[in-house]
């Protein structure tokens, strides 16, 4: 079995296995840290929620202290109670003002440290940037300052037991008509330092990225081992097919593994064996193969020269017997017009219509023998023609003058459209004529009574003249376009008594190529057909072509 060298195949840049490795490295890592993003955002989000609430606390409870201290303007007691909240580890501040504000409502705003002063931040400001920060070892300049009204004491503060019925009454509807808030004589502001959250956080974040990774790490390794088991099994299956490739099937593959890449290998192995089998039948054919290849072409050659020679005999047989008949045709045809003359006498009427009628078939079969003499001269390669210039508009005028007594019987008009100044085309005069005779024969025969026949020519630009002969006959389907330039050929759609020998189109066509041009059809049924043909314009030349 001789099989061709097979393709070289360069070792893939990016194998299996570390797709398969970096596949499972992408979707470890990105699993582990969305994974541990939402675990550190939940836990900054309690840590900042704790610390504000401490910080509320812290400052709703100094704003109760101080409030009559800053009522009474007792700043040795304010600042006492200040330096107790500042005593806490997570204060940075504390301001105590009795100054009236816009707004006396509650407020917790985030305060950062820039270059140009303490800027409002917004309360989650721990995000991405806020974690790298801490995970570089570097603290954020983070500030949440609650500030809380200093608000009067109610007007009864004591239990009255004289105003207990009234506070009860007052109870009951306390609860659809709450009393208003008392107005705000000053307000405190605690700063909350973020520093103890900071380093929770950075310890946080640390253990964080340290289970990450080593959760990737262990991912990595498991997968590599898989891969690696997956992989190798396919790397020998590789091997082997390669050595396959190259005709050696003595390469066993025992399967492995029990998976599908198991079962794919004992189907290799499986196909290889085959193909063994195979291989050997095949080497068994190939040495007969050559003799028997031999004996059949010895013997379609001997068969090609026997037809050959068969149509070479029967185109012999026909040109002898269109010859021979046209000799006794000629002679006939030249006593049939004595006849008809009177040379030998006269002749009554009924014996001129007879010989009138034999006179009209004498015709026809000596056509039909000139162009079964012209079919056989162009099989047997005896047809040449001798090449001069030729006046296309004269000869189409002659050949439309000769045929017009043929068209006048059917009442069929016929048009010329060729321009006199055309130039000189290289054909056989005799030639031309038979073409052109053929085509406007054809046009006349399959046109209706009272039809029209157009000839058209015009000079291209390839160096050739085009001639076509345009008929309003029923036309020629697609399907034989092609057929009806074969000898014999009748078109089964053609009415009877238009059909004719089957020839006239043939010679046509190998007299145009004889003359190294080109004869076509275009038709529709029932809308005419337009034979069009080119013939090369003359060079000054004399030329013999023969048959090609």
């Amino acid at each position: 079995m001789n099989l061709s060298a097979p393709p070289r195949h360069s070792r893939p840049t990016f194998p299996l296995r570390s797709k398969l490795v970096l596949f499972t490295t992408l979707v470890l890592t990105l699993a582990c840290s969305g994974l541990s993003w939402h675990f550190l955002q939940r836990q900054v989000a309690a840590a900042t929620a704790a610390l504000l609430q401490s910080g509320s606390l812290l400052a709703r409870q100094l704003a109760t202290t101080s409030r009559y201290s800053a009522l009474v303007g007792d700043t040795t007691q304010l600042t006492k109670l200040a330096q107790d909240v500042l005593a806490l580890d997570q204060v940075a501040y504390v301001i105590i003002s009795t100054e009236a504000r816009a707004s006396a409502d509650p407020l917790v705003t985030a305060l950062s440290l820039e270059s140009g002063g303490p800027q409002i931040t917004s309360i989650g400001a721990f995000g991405l940037g806020g974690l790298v920060t801490l995970l570089s070892g570097q603290d954020v300049p983070l500030y949440y300052e609650e500030s809380t009204p200093i608000r009067r004491a109610p007007i009864s503060s004591s239990h009255d037991p004289s105003l207990d019925l009234t506070i009860e009454e007052t109870r009951e509807s306390a609860i659809d008509h709450p009393e208003p808030a008392m107005p705000a004589i000053g307000f405190v502001q605690v700063g909350l330092a973020t520093i103890q959250l900071q380093t929770m956080l950075r310890t946080l974040l640390w253990h964080a990225v340290l289970i990450t990774g080593l959760v990737i790490l262990a991912g990595l390794v498991v997968m590599m081992v898989i891969a690696h088991r997956m992989t190798a099994p396919l790397q020998a299956l590789a091997g082997v097919a390669k050595r396959v490739a190259t005709g050696d099937f003595s390469a066993p593959l025992p399967p492995t593994t029990s998976d599908e890449i198991g079962e794919l290998t004992r189907v290799f192995g499986d196909m290889t064996n085959s193909l063994h089998a195979r291989e050997a039948d095949l080497k068994e054919l190939t040495n007969t193969l050559e003799a028997r290849v031999a004996t059949r072409t010895d013997e379609l050659q001997a068969a090609n020269a026997k037809l050959k020679e068969l149509d070479q005999r029967k185109s012999l047989f026909v040109s002898t017997a269109s010859h021979e008949l046209r000799t006794s045709l000629t002679s006939m045809k030249v006593h049939l017009d004595n006849l008809l003359l009177g040379v030998d006498g006269p002749l009554t009427s009924d014996q001129s219509q007879v010989l009138t009628r034999v006179h009209v078939n004498l015709e026809r079969l000596h056509h039909l023998m000139e162009e079964l003499l012209d079919l056989s001269r162009i099989e047997l390669g005896q047809m040449t023609v001798t090449l001069r210039p030729v006046d296309v508009p004269s000869t189409v005028d002659h050949i439309v003058a000769t045929i017009k007594g043929l068209a006048g019987q059917k009442r069929v008009s016929i048009g010329v459209d060729v321009p006199r100044d055309l130039p000189p085309v290289s054909g056989d005069t005799d030639k031309m004529h038979q073409i052109l005779t053929n085509l406007l024969h054809n046009a006349v025969k399959f046109s209706p009574e009272a039809g029209s026949i157009g000839v058209k020519a015009a000079r291209g630009e390839d160096g050739y003249v085009t001639i076509s002969v345009h008929d309003s006959g029923c036309g020629v389907p697609t399907a034989e376009a092609e057929k009806i330039f074969q000898p014999f050929y009748r078109s089964p759609t053609t009415p009877t008594p238009t059909r004719g020998t089957g020839l006239g189109l043939t010679i046509a066509k190998h007299l145009v190529e004889l003359h190294r041009g080109r004869l076509w059809v275009d038709s529709q049924p029932g809308k005419g057909s337009c034979f069009t043909f080119t013939i090369p314009v003359w060079k000054g030349s004399e030329q013999t072509a023969g048959v090609r």
